[in-house]
């Protein structure tokens, strides 16, 4: 029997209509150009409404079955589908060039949130659609982790959305993506925890995962550095917990290809923001489909 918590809805569809306060012009400015941001919507719509019925709003007569999340997956990991690495580099490059002292010297929460959400659109998608050895998604193998973590699904389905009238709503429903238990559940990671144990943890699957963002990282360095971010800042502590557990040999050749674990440089480039949309959901609706597998 299927639950649905949701990783397939961080990809998902919400509105963030988070007010930023105490930026510069010139940052506001850019904020306001990417809401306005056409080619944004078209190309992160794609991903929303795939992973629509693993949101807040997702429609509980319908049944989640293994069937139905492979198909968004496919779906989903299709090429051209989403927004585009080149893309989001250039988006990430205008936002530091343009709220750099918001996101480094001048440490603007609102700001660093909406550039996290979008930074890790891109590894979060791939992580999405990482496979095990015998080919089979990882967000379907997750109920393993869950299982080994109750604590992590009390959380998720008790907080795992923000209700009312608060600085983020969705859409129809009022409920929005609560950054705090994604943070603490390492949502981004597909719930991976340095605390699981051998045959939880040290699998093909984890190690994917882990690449991907390292990938990213390597290639394109979180500014404000990865203790910062919200969705991001357990990392570190997931990497040397898995070198631990696994062995100083299970990531090597990972860390080998992407040149090292990313810990973020103030002088490097940027990620995106607040363009109202449904950006921070494409990264949620993983959880939704991860939790389908539970019980």
């Amino acid at each position: 029997m299927l639950h649905s918590l949701a990783i397939v809805s961080l990809l998902g569809p919400v509105v963030l209509a988070l007010s930023v306060a105490n930026v510069s012009p010139t940052c506001g400015s850019f904020l306001n150009s990417l809401d306005a941001d056409d080619s944004l919507k078209d190309c992160t719509s794609s991903l929303a409404n795939a992973t629509a019925a693993y949101g807040a709003a997702k429609d509980n007569s319908k049944p989640i079955t293994k069937d139905s999340i492979t198909s968004t997956l496919d779906s989903i990991c299709k090429p051209n589908v989403g927004c585009s690495d080149t893309v989001m580099k250039a988006k990430l490059s205008q936002f530091y060039a343009n709220c750099g002292p918001e996101l480094t010297t001048n440490n603007n929460n609102d700001v660093i949130e909406l550039y996290d959400t979008v930074y890790s659109y891109i590894p979060l998608k791939q992580s999405i659609c990482t496979k095990d050895d015998s080919g089979t998604y990882c967000v379907l193998k997750t109920s393993n982790v869950v299982q080994s973590q109750p604590t992590v699904l009390t959380k998720l389905q008790q907080y795992l959305w923000n209700t009312g009238p608060s600085a983020l709503s969705k859409r129809a429903d009022s409920a929005a993506p609560n950054m705090s238990t994604l943070s603490t559940t390492n949502t981004a990671f597909l719930l991976l925890s340095a605390s699981l144990d051998y045959n939880t943890l040290c699998t093909s699957c984890t190690r994917n995962i882990m690449t991907k963002y390292m990938s990213w990282q390597s290639d394109s360095l979180y500014a404000p550095g990865l203790q910062a971010s919200l969705l991001l800042s357990g990392e570190t502590t997931l990497y040397e917990g898995i070198t631990k557990t696994c062995g100083p040999q299970f990531m090597s050749s990972s860390v080998q290809a992407a040149g090292g674990l990313g810990k973020g440089s103030s002088s490097s480039n940027g990620s995106l923001k607040t363009f109202g949309l449904d950006l921070l959901a494409v990264s949620i609706s993983v959880v939704t489909m991860a939790f389908a597998t539970t019980l």
